[in-house]
């Protein structure tokens, strides 16, 4: 266990490890927060953990967000559901390696917070502007996934025939990845997640043109 934690520690003072810290900020965090919330309900202050929950995620409330508007950046940070931390976590790591490779280390932490902030305008406008997600009412996102479809589409589009083994599918290219996850998100715009899958859509498209950018940069000629 003390090796553990020295190897982490030694990650964590290493320059241009940018996307490996985002992981361990994101499941420290998620640690907290349920230790946190343990505490909060066996000393009956269970209000505790949910005020502090409210004011990390992001509100689809316009008032909510200029009270709280770190959130705009916590949100994809928070994860109460360890499922949903370790799917987003794997696709971060393998997206983020390829993507690294290409870009480095510093433009790749870009597009994590590029697509997380996407994400959340997304998020916002269409539970402002819809009338479909305005009826539905008041909605909170959480979760990194805005930043990893960011991650996972700009790689795909600067290395779309770049191949990575699956279980029972064998090599499978990481544009057909990408399509598949956003054509998947892109159905559940009206699920039950539709405020989540709206984010990942604004990060997914944040992550495309960051790539088409980063592969055809515009010159300005006066």
């Amino acid at each position: 266990m003390r090796d553990f934690w020295q190897n982490i520690q030694r990650m964590l003072q290493q320059p241009g490890q940018g996307l490996l810290k985002i992981i361990v900020l994101n499941c420290a965090i998620f640690i907290f927060l349920m230790l946190f919330r343990l505490i909060s309900i066996f000393s009956g202050h269970s209000a505790a953990y949910d005020g502090l929950l409210e004011s990390l995620t992001l509100s689809s409330d316009f008032t909510h967000v200029l009270q709280a508007p770190w959130s705009l950046i916590t949100y994809f940070f928070v994860h109460v559901e360890l499922f949903h931390l370790a799917f987003n976590m794997m696709f971060l790591y393998w997206f983020g390696m390829i993507l690294q490779e290409v870009i480095g280390n510093n433009k790749s932490v870009r597009v994590y917070f590029s697509g997380g902030i996407t994400g959340a305008i997304a998020f916002f406008l269409a539970y402002n502007l819809i009338p479909y997600f305005v009826n539905r009412g008041d909605a909170y996102l959480l979760g990194a996934s805005a930043g990893v479809y960011a991650i996972v589409v700009a790689a795909a589009t600067l290395r779309p025939n770049y191949e990575v083994h699956l279980f029972l599918l064998g090599f499978v290219r990481i544009k057909y990845i990408a399509a598949f996850y956003m054509l998947w998100s892109l159905l559940e715009t009206v699920g039950a997640n539709a405020g989540g899958n709206i984010a990942h859509l604004g990060g997914a498209l944040c992550g495309f043109c960051l790539g088409y950018w980063f592969e055809h940069p515009i010159t300005w000629r006066w």
